[in-house]
């Protein structure tokens, strides 16, 4: 099954920020749920600095841990260009996920 899909909430580091982002991009899921995912989101933290990420994940449909590139940014974001971090997400139901992403120094 392959689709673009769009997504959008919340999220929060391990540095103390949250945020809002919006995504978009293809998932391709297979006959036993799994899921290749490769969004590009839009994003803003609470001090009002944005960014742009590349979400990248292969897991199981509901929940998964993935990898998150910065593409680029402003204010705290303006060096993080090409950063990878760890996230995991996890849905609580098809509409509302949970985001949480760890980004070492």
């Amino acid at each position: 099954n392959f689709r673009v899909n769009t997504a959008e909430g919340s999220w929060e580091d391990n540095k103390g920020f949250y945020g809002y982002m919006k995504c978009i991009g293809p998932i391709i899921i297979d006959k036993e749920k799994n899921l290749n995912l490769n969004f590009m989101c839009d994003g803003y933290d609470n001090n009002n600095d944005r960014f742009h990420i590349n979400l990248k994940r292969n897991s199981v449909e509901d929940a998964g841990i993935g990898k998150a590139v910065y593409v680029s940014g402003t204010g705290r974001y303006l060096n993080f260009k090409n950063k990878e971090c760890t996230y995991a997400v996890n849905y609580l139901n098809p509409k509302v996920g949970f985001y949480k992403q760890i980004c070492k120094n």
